[in-house]
């Protein structure tokens, strides 16, 4: 890696530098406005300070048999191609960081954050190193990564505490969770906001399933109906209609399959007058993950419930999550146990998590 800094009167002619120097597939890693000192340092005039880099090794190197990034050690996996636009695509190369910038960089790779995501986390970084005499310590990487953490995370609202909010609809893939959260939520509701609960089960494929509500539902002392087709749903509906609440916990199945949402589709009306929660698993793929709420955009779903938490090598993916679909998170749980074991999604607590993963973990 051959890095340098260029001074130039303006911005053309600093890059006009840099690509004489350093040729066209240079990196820009940091730029300044700053004075050019002239006649014995008496005089200042206005100049840009660029600083650039360029790897040494060839920009396409062998290709080899393709492996999950972050499979591999940190000594292999460097070379991590991002183009101008800062997608991952081939051109240029993510090791001409500082080192000890490339180190955090590389450990969030291997955490399972994509390198566009940790180049964005990474850059500010840069700067911070350029104008504090290249030197950066533990506290200003926190400050830094958190801050770029919270506008990563900005636009994402957290948490939802159940209020009187009719019918909740619990849908999501095989084995997420849903039954466990389901019954999670009417405990909170019942013992916390003394509302007044039903639930709804539509998982007629699992008799285990079906058992396993009607056990929570005597614990809590609150009804729960089986709908086996839509019209059993709605003769529920208007059955519980004096409740405060109605939890309806949904079939699993294979939600990347058209088919699967248009049978849910079928069974519910899904109206104005019900809020839906996509639940998912922190411990799958965050590729898979993305592919399910894809195939849930034409149904109202209203937030994500992140379930599994204490399962996941790596919360730090679900940044990959919301950063490519953008959705609320309303409840995180991490455990089996009811009625405890989950808690609602706060920004702040997350935020320290994540840092916690990316930087220590």
């Amino acid at each position: 890696m051959n890095m340098k800094k260029f001074i130039a009167p303006t911005m053309n002619e600093a890059m006009q530098k840099v690509k004489r120097e350093l040729g066209s597939d240079a990196v820009i890693l940091f730029t300044k406005k700053t004075h050019k000192r002239r006649w014995f340092n008496l005089i200042k005039s206005p100049a840009v300070e660029v600083v650039a880099a360029i790897d040494d090794e060839p920009a396409y190197p062998e290709r080899k048999p393709t492996v999950r990034q972050g499979t591999k050690p940190l000594h292999e996996r460097r070379n991590v191609s991002l183009s101008k636009n800062e997608h991952n695509e081939p051109g240029q190369r993510m090791d001409v960081y500082p080192p000890p910038i490339a180190s955090v960089y590389e450990h969030m790779i291997t955490k399972g954050l994509r390198p566009d995501i940790a180049h964005d986390l990474c850059r500010p970084l840069i700067k911070h190193w350029y104008v504090s005499d290249e030197q950066i310590d533990k506290n200003a990487i926190e400050s830094i990564i958190k801050t770029g953490l919270e506008q990563k995370l900005a636009n994402i609202t957290f948490g939802t505490d159940i209020q009187k909010t009719g019918v909740i609809n619990l849908v999501g893939p095989t084995g997420v969770g849903k039954t466990t959260t389901a019954a999670k939520l009417a405990s909170h509701a019942v013992l916390n906001e003394q509302h007044s609960v039903a639930f709804i089960t539509t998982d007629t494929y699992r008799i285990a399933a079906i058992e396993q509500l009607k056990t929570y539902a005597k614990i809590l002392n609150v009804p729960v109906e089986v709908a086996y087709s839509s019209e059993d749903f709605n003769q529920a509906l208007t059955k519980h209609e004096d409740k405060d609440v109605v939890i309806v916990d949904t079939a699993g199945g294979n939600y990347q399959l058209s088919q699967t949402i248009n049978q849910l589709k079928t069974m519910i009306p899904f109206s104005r007058n019900m809020e839906t929660f996509l639940v998912l698993s922190a411990a799958a793929k965050s590729e898979d993950q993305i592919a399910v709420i894809h195939q849930f955009q034409d149904v109202p779903v209203s937030q994500l419930i992140m379930t599994k938490m204490d399962e996941t090598q790596s919360p730090s993916a679900l940044l990959n999550v919301v950063n490519q679909c953008p959705m609320d998170i309303a409840y995180f749980t991490n455990g089996q146990d009811v009625p405890d074991d989950w808690q609602l999604a706060d920004q702040s607590a997350f935020i320290n998590h994540v840092m916690e993963d990316l930087l220590y973990g």
